[in-house]
């Protein structure tokens, strides 16, 4: 795990704050919280290697503390307290709680340690370490503030997890259907458990520039309609378990040119150009599928309209597709 630790300067601007805030006069209670409602940005404090929140509630995070760092012990109530679900708006922050610190005074000097693990792969930080997930920082000195102090800040870092070999990713946020204006910027997203990497596809080919996350599409156009995937995979480098496959997102481009409402009406073959109201289609038709064949144009109208074809028996079979003008 990469861990930076640094003192924080009031007003600065620093992606992740753990605040140790006295609730009373007695200095020993702290709010154990990462999600200070004054730090810029106030989420997304842990973070995967991809840099998506850690979220999830059986995710947990418990402070430890001791005169030195040697023989640590659970800050009193000894529960650890939970992050926030997949749903959160604030990924990578856990739920605040009081804590003592016992047998510490205003003005001592404490060594205090925070650990977090998957408690799905144990109740305690030690059976989740053998297990599965389990992440400890090093520790820091936490002076304990006078009474009636309102804010003590000792401890800012900057928390990305280190590329996990195990388990699966698990997908939590697929990316979903979408429809587009032209010129418009489309983003698609994951949320994923475990992930080290992403890889975006587009019609089943890899973005050279999908890696993230999300996935910004700028200025959309015709020839970015299509279907969009992600693979997130973890540092095991072993398939199948090292990586997911998100759902296909299907992403169109909205008033697109398309036929609908197929029907025969006096022997007639028919059909509806959909579209923004206004926009101009052309009808264009063909006999031969061929990349040499050519498309004549033979209707012109503003969408939506019907079409129907002619009575000839040379339209008894004919190709047809709408062209946005």
């Amino acid at each position: 795990m990469r861990v930076i630790v640094y003192r924080k300067n009031r007003g600065s601007r620093l992606p992740f704050a753990l605040c140790l805030i006295p609730v009373i006069a007695a200095a020993q209670l702290v709010n154990f919280r990462n999600d200070v409602t004054f730090q810029t940005p106030g989420d997304r404090l842990i973070r995967w290697p991809d840099g998506t929140g850690l979220t999830g509630t059986n995710y947990v995070a418990h402070l430890y503390y001791r005169s030195s760092s040697g023989d640590m012990v659970p800050v009193y109530p000894d529960v650890p307290v939970r992050f926030r679900p997949h749903t959160t708006t604030a990924p990578g922050t856990w739920s605040g709680a009081h804590r003592t610190i016992n047998e510490f005074g205003p003005g001592s000097t404490v060594t205090l340690e925070v650990r977090f693990w998957d408690s799905r792969h144990g109740g305690t930080f030690e059976e989740a370490q053998t297990n599965g997930f389990a992440v400890r920082i090093p520790s820091f000195n936490y002076t304990v503030p006078p009474p009636g102090s309102t804010l003590m800040e000792n401890f800012s870092g900057r928390w990305w997890l280190d590329c996990p070999t195990m388990p699966k990713p698990i997908i939590h946020v697929q990316p979903t259907n979408q429809t587009a204006r032209a010129g418009s910027n489309v983003t698609l997203r994951v949320v994923a458990e475990y992930p080290c990497g992403n890889q975006w596809y587009f019609n089943g080919t890899p973005l050279p520039n999908g890696g993230g996350s999300t996935l910004t599409i700028s200025n959309f156009q015709a020839a970015n309609v299509g279907d969009y995937h992600v693979v997130v995979s973890n540092r095991a480098f072993v398939p199948p378990n090292n990586f997911t496959t998100s759902q296909v997102a299907r992403v169109s481009l909205y008033g697109q040119a398309q036929l609908r409402a197929f029907a025969l009406s006096g022997n007639r073959f028919v059909f509806q150009v959909p579209g923004d109201a206004g926009q101009t289609f052309v009808v264009e038709t063909t006999t031969d599928l061929t990349a040499s064949a050519p498309w004549i144009p033979i209707h012109t109208n503003s969408a939506p309209f019907w079409f129907t074809n002619s009575a000839t028996a040379a339209d008894q079979q004919r190709f047809y597709r709408a062209v946005s003008r």
